[in-house]
């Protein structure tokens, strides 16, 4: 019995001390963990932090460049009032060919086109590339013509969700809010154009949509009522049918609700100061669409 006795008091010193062992080593487990959480937690916010930088940055630079547009009397507001530094933007790029203002949104950009349309995807407009110029610049179809005298001009531009670039189209896939923000405003070196959104498609990457040139008026009223055959949202106040529509612009985005779709909004040009413009009768005098409050904030969103 005292043998039992005595091995039984070793055991349960043995335990003892594993317990107590094991109560040390907790606290160091606890520490461990704690320290890696914290690490982890400071990974976090700096990448976070590092990505509104990005974006920040980017449109920080877009904003600086909106001093060289300036309406010349916001009282009248003619389409002639609307101008841009041709020649320092060109300075910049000689790449520009547009400026594309929107009023009441962040759209207010200059306009490029390259080569091929892979370039400014990711290329901002002072030519810097990299991971800090996600958001690309707006750029013309390769195809169409510099000075936007095709009869159907694309423009691309991204859906980034800091809402800079194209994303405010995204916004407009409702009919009160398509209406609230159909006028679009298009500065060119050789004059300005004033259109009217009229329709806007759902479509993907792959899909051949993209028509610059048409044979006839024929073919190019009938790829103009597909458009409004297919359009996902009702014109309210002035209505375009196919046989008034003469000139467009497209705006094409990525929209995130399907795999690689698009949001695709069609404009009709309704008064240009482009003295050679084919489709459209020039009009010096043209009036803008634009009251003083909007004006006035033209350069400066």
């Amino acid at each position: 019995m005292a043998k039992t006795d005595k091995t039984s008091k070793t055991d349960q010193a043995k335990n003892n001390n594993k317990t107590s062992d094991a109560a040390k080593k907790a606290p160091r487990k606890g520490r461990k963990a704690l320290i890696i959480g914290i690490i982890l937690l400071l990974i976090a916010l700096v990448a976070a932090g590092v990505f509104v930088y990005r974006y920040w940055s980017q449109q920080q630079a877009y904003s600086e460049l909106e001093s060289y547009v300036e309406v010349k009397d916001p009282n009248v507001v003619e389409l002639a009032d609307l101008t841009a530094d041709w020649d320092e933007l060109n300075k910049i790029n000689p790449d520009i060919v547009a400026w594309i203002y929107i009023p009441d949104s962040p759209i207010n950009y200059p306009v490029v086109q390259g080569t091929d349309n892979n370039k400014y995807l990711h290329t901002s407009f002072d030519g810097s590339d990299g991971w800090f110029s996600s958001a690309g610049t707006i750029f013309i179809d390769a195809k169409n013509n510099a000075e936007l005298l095709d009869r159907n001009t694309f423009f691309y531009g991204h859906h980034m969700r800091d809402g800079s670039m194209f994303a405010a189209f995204d916004d407009w896939t409702n009919t009160a809010d398509f209406n609230e923000h159909r006028d679009v405003y298009i500065l060119t070196p050789n004059g300005n154009y004033y259109a009217k959104m009229f329709a806007a498609v759902k479509t993907n990457g792959s899909e051949a949509i993209v028509v610059t040139e048409f044979g006839s008026d024929k073919s190019f009223q009938e790829y103009i009522q597909k458009m409004l055959n297919r359009n996902i949202v009702e014109q309210e106040g002035e209505v375009f049918t196919a046989e008034q529509i003469k000139q467009t612009f497209a705006f094409c985005t990525c929209e995130y609700t399907h795999n690689d779709g698009r949001d695709l909004f069609f404009a009709t040009v309704v008064a240009t100061t482009v003295p050679d413009d084919p489709w459209v009768a020039y009009d010096p005098h043209a009036e803008t669409g634009l009251g003083k409050d909007q004006s006035t904030t033209f350069g400066t969103d």
